[in-house]
């Protein structure tokens, strides 16, 4: 038997959820680079996936430059963190 959930208990449920995510902090910008890397990353493996066994040079192009992007990111995410002035 499929068990579905009230009206009420929904929006208690979904009210709940969306207090929860108003007192969350943002991302910090090194999060977010993490993200966007993984995304990267993830479009690579997809990429490479859906064009296994053919040959584009537009496919080549579209990997290089996400390759790039994570480069930078990993440089970025790298660097010191300069500290502001006292």
């Amino acid at each position: 038997m499929k068990q579905t959930l009230s009206p009420d208990r929904f929006a208690l449920i979904a009210a709940a959820v969306k207090s929860s995510q108003a007192h969350r902090a943002p991302p910090s910008p090194r999060e977010t680079l993490l993200r966007e890397r993984d995304r990267l990353r993830e479009a690579i493996r997809e990429l490479t996936v859906q064009n296994r066994g053919k040959s584009s040079a537009d496919i080549s192009v579209r990997i290089s430059r996400l390759l790039c992007r994570i480069e930078e990111i990993d440089r970025l995410v790298d660097a010191p963190v300069l500290s502001p002035p006292h």
